[in-house]
């Protein structure tokens, strides 16, 4: 287990993040197929489910550039944690 208060590498999370929201991507990418197949969407149905999909994996891919893109590692900075301080 980890211990409470440790900080992860900028690049842990980032990884992390990447692997998980490629799986709700795909996900939702198949979601509007799913919806036509499964629950008889219509043709006009999946073509606003698609675009809500779409819409919906922009912003979030969207505000977790803006997430890190706002937290820039500044090179040769020394990491400051709770217990080196």
């Amino acid at each position: 287990a980890r211990i409470r208060n440790e900080t992860f590498a900028r690049d842990d999370v980032r990884d992390f993040l990447d692997m998980v929201f490629s799986l709700i991507r795909d996900g939702v990418s198949s979601l509007p197929d799913r919806l036509e197949r499964d629950a008889g969407l219509s043709a006009k149905g999946v073509d606003k489910a698609i675009e809500s999909c779409d819409d919906l994996l922009d912003v979030v891919g969207k505000r977790i550039v803006d997430f890190f893109d706002a937290r820039q590692v500044k090179p040769g900075a020394d990491r400051v944690d709770l217990f080196n301080q």
